[in-house]
């Protein structure tokens, strides 16, 4: 049907972004267009100024509009339920800078893993249960940032996509560190009338691992290694 209108009559602005983000530090947060590009820019100016002032080290970072797009999709996501992203770019293209400051922007902690020469499998494990300790015990809002230069181990992949798959990574907790969790996780199903066996509240633990963390993969598209990565590894 042809009802008398043109695009630029129903979209009026020069690009059509949405964000919850224009008003720093509101609540409840409101979702709703950003029409004005020079106002957007400059509030992401303010954020970005903001951030620098509080995080070391600074990002040094120009916010044009396609690099705001960037934060702002990466924003929309994180804020979603069980909510991941994949990042496709070269080295030094800012996928991880845009990260941290759409992480920023929700005021979400960002948490990454150092990788050093002595890095084992058992520090990897350690990371892992810090990660899901601070998601599941702490209830901290946490944007997990995994590149594909720090997957020295194949395991390391297969963790991650386990994360983005169930919330869980099979046989990381045994002994004191799951009656930890019993402990932290009996109260709060006793409050939310929800089963108090070590499944049940293993399953509670998992919801709010699921609810906090979120998973941003930085990965390079070029050579035949990513594309193998995307057939081993569905999750991603």
């Amino acid at each position: 049907a042809n009802w008398g209108l043109e695009w630029k009559n129903i979209v009026t602005a020069k690009r059509l972004i949405y964000g919850d983000f224009m008003v720093p530090g509101a609540d409840p947060r409101v979702y709703d267009e950003c029409p004005d590009m020079d106002q957007l820019t400059k509030i992401m100016n303010d954020y970005l100024d903001d951030y620098n002032r509080d995080i070391s080290p600074p990002m040094p970072l120009i916010m044009f509009l396609d690099c705001i797009e960037h934060c702002v999709r990466l924003c929309r996501t994180i804020r979603q339920y069980n909510g991941h992203a994949l990042l496709l770019g070269i080295g030094g293209s800012g996928r991880r800078s845009c990260t941290r400051m759409a992480a920023f922007m929700c005021e979400y902690e960002p948490f990454t893993v150092e990788i050093t020469k002595s890095f084992s499998l058992n520090d990897w494990r350690e990371c892992l249960k810090t990660l899901l300790n601070m998601t599941g015990l702490e209830d901290k809002q946490l944007v997990f940032i995994f590149t594909d230069t720090q997957i020295i181990k194949p395991v390391f992949l297969e963790d991650v996509a386990n994360l983005l798959n169930s919330g869980d990574v099979p046989n990381l907790y045994e002994g004191n560190d799951l009656e930890n969790i019993y402990q932290v996780m009996r109260p709060i199903c006793a409050y939310e009338q929800l089963p108090q066996s070590k499944v049940g509240l293993y399953s509670r633990f998992i919801k709010s691992v699921k609810a906090n963390l979120h998973i941003v993969l930085a990965f390079s598209p070029i050579g035949d290694i990513f594309r193998a990565r995307m057939r081993n590894f569905p999750p991603i």
